[in-house]
């Protein structure tokens, strides 16, 4: 406390410049401040009176002044309460449709009936009668349903916003994506036939397309055939043009996974995306979405010698965009996703130097492309050391790539190199290659096994040729030509 009686300090989630307001409003203490939030009423007075929003100091309040055994309990109590809302919303739709359909049956039964057997007693109006009868019941149950509309929307929403958390911040990061056409047609039911749905009805259908080119058999596609699917995808996928809710920033998100997939083939977009898109999901950082923006448009290159500087100077944006997205998250796993981008990066770098025939990395680097790419497969190694959780799964089939790559770059020294034909992209490229190794052998040996298996989780006894993970990586990513390679004679 200084000669103020100042003797609040910045807690966590709290900036200076709310500091300073607090400060004007003559709020001095622990407990003054504790006093002013501890409700909601007194949070909405206090949100009014320093002009930030009441959300800001509950979220405050929940870090500061709630025990951890507290803020346990209340999200446990949240769970419980969103389960039993979810089960309560489905019985009641599942109780309303039944009814619909009764009704809409009795109602026809009684209209023919009333047609057949009552037309000679018209005096008595019976028949309008009836009609009248069946149309106050059909609005009270247009009437419900509009009632419940506002809930199935905002059900649809939350499982919106977790089946995007899932997909996290690279391609591969949490595996397979389980979209499937029962949850397109859930979303269609909760979204119902408004005409303000068709934008989001679309977010549905687009996971429904990447689910179909990232989860397609290995021995349906190449990587080629994927990257080429993914790229008509793409082309018909508009650019979102405002964020106004979190379907907005699922578009962004979901257009910017389904570009990546298409390894280049995609069209470049004439304006970078509305990176604020990331805000409602816990993994997402600006930097992020920046990294693999800037990958695509690499990707896109023709293999060119002049394409070198351009690879080395975007590599050192990628890396301060990288450095940006780490330090938005702070401490959580998700921030190594950092150095999977970085080392991503000059990963194929190496591989195009190696393909152009350039004997060192030049302005980039000094040194060969093959002895690049060990000093970078030790940087790799570090990483995987520090990372835990998810993070270390991606770096970990990284690492995979890493010793495929380096095979690769000492089969193109051994030829002499290797003459380009036409300007091909890097996925082009690679398939090229891949097809002429085929020709002269090809199949993963020990070194490559062990690093497979650790991708797979270290234990793992299974062989990692049958495992449904490696199978499912070496679909997607084009370097992986040992393993692919290995697949028909150890797998069924």
């Amino acid at each position: 406390m200084d000669e103020s009686g100042i003797d609040l300090s910045l807690l966590e989630g709290m900036d200076e410049e709310l500091l300073v307001r607090l400060h004007q409003m003559g709020i001095r203490t622990r407990e003054d401040l504790e006093a002013r939030i501890a409700t909601g009423d007194g949070r909405r007075a206090l949100a009014g009176e320093i002009g930030v929003s009441s959300r800001r100091l509950k979220i405050l309040h929940h870090l500061n002044f709630l025990l951890p055994e507290e803020r346990v309990e209340r999200l446990l109590e949240m769970e419980a309460r969103l389960e039993t809302r979810v089960e309560g919303m489905d019985r009641e739709f599942r109780q309303l449709w039944r009814a619909i359909t009764g009704i809409s049956i009795a109602v026809l039964v009684v209209f023919l009936l009333g047609v057949i057997l009552i037309r000679p007693y018209r005096m008595f109006d019976r028949e309008d009668f009836d009609r009248d009868v069946s149309s106050d019941r059909l609005l009270k149950l247009e009437d419900d349903l509009a009632a419940l509309r506002p809930v199935g929307i905002a059900h649809a929403e939350d499982w919106i916003m977790k089946t995007f958390t899932e997909l996290g911040p690279a391609p591969g990061w949490n595996g397979k994506s389980g979209w499937s056409r029962a949850d397109d047609e859930k979303i269609e039911f909760l979204l119902g036939d408004d005409e303000s749905m068709p934008p989001r009805r679309a977010i549905s259908l687009a996971l429904l397309q990447l689910a179909r080119i990232e989860n397609a058999p290995i021995d349906s596609l190449t990587p080629l055939e994927r990257a080429r699917q993914a790229s008509e995808v793409a082309f018909g996928f508009p650019a979102i043009p405002s964020l106004d809710t979190a379907w907005d920033c699922a578009g962004i998100l979901l257009r910017g996974r389904i570009r990546a997939r298409a390894l280049g083939l995609a069209p470049l977009d004439p304006d970078p995306p509305n990176i604020s898109a990331a805000v409602p999901w816990t993994w997402t950082s600006p930097g992020f979405l920046i990294c693999e923006e800037m990958m695509t448009r690499l990707e896109s290159l023709p293999l060119k010698e002049e394409a070198i500087p351009l690879w080395s100077e975007t590599l050192g944006q990628i890396r301060q965009a990288a450095d940006v997205g780490r330090d938005r998250i702070g401490v959580r796993p998700e921030a190594f996703a950092r150095d999977y981008w970085i080392r991503r990066g000059e990963l194929e770098l190496a591989v195009v130097a190696a393909m152009l025939n350039r004997a060192d990395l030049l302005p980039y680097h000094k040194s060969s492309p093959g002895e690049f790419l060990l000093q970078r497969s030790v940087f790799l190694d570090q990483a995987l050391a520090r990372a835990s959780g998810p993070a270390g799964d991606a770096l970990s089939w990284l690492a995979v790539e890493y010793e495929e790559a380096l095979h690769l770059v000492a089969w193109i020294a051994g030829r002499g190199g290797w003459e380009l034909k036409n300007d091909l992209r890097w996925v082009e490229a690679l398939d090229q290659l891949e097809e002429e190794r085929r020709r002269e052998g090809l199949s993963p040996d020990p070194g490559l096994l062990a690093r497979t298996r650790a991708a797979l989780g270290g234990g793992n006894s299974e062989d990692p040729m049958a495992a449904e993970r490696t199978r499912w990586e070496a679909g997607l990513r084009p370097l992986l030509m040992e393993i692919r390679a290995g697949f028909p004679a150890t797998s069924p």
